[in-house]
């Protein structure tokens, strides 16, 4: 099926009945009501993704993103910075042992 619908918007466009008979396509041994509650699912799934494709440029980026993704970084390193020294002292310490 993900070859089928390779993003949200395809599943939104192709509806909730053709994807039932993807479903089913795809489990030819469950029943058709399966298919269904299956299609319903990815279908309210795909409507509350966030991620969707979307045409307004203000909703994908936002100025402060570079900021925050600096700020991230900045503690990421400190985090392994910190994580290295810990290693070192239980190391000495073991070694001493």
């Amino acid at each position: 099926m993900l070859k089928e619908y390779t993003t949200s918007e395809e599943v939104l466009t192709a509806g909730e009945s053709k994807l039932a008979e993807s479903v089913m396509e795809f489990y030819p041994s469950r029943s058709g009501q399966w298919a269904w509650e299956k299609a319903k699912k990815i279908m309210d799934s795909v409507s509350r993704n966030p991620f969707r494709e979307s045409s307004n440029y203000e909703q994908q980026y936002h100025p402060a993103m570079p900021i925050q993704l600096i700020r991230f970084k900045k503690s990421l390193v400190q985090i392994d910075a910190d994580i290295d020294f810990r290693l070192s002292v239980i190391s000495a310490t073991h070694i001493r042992l």
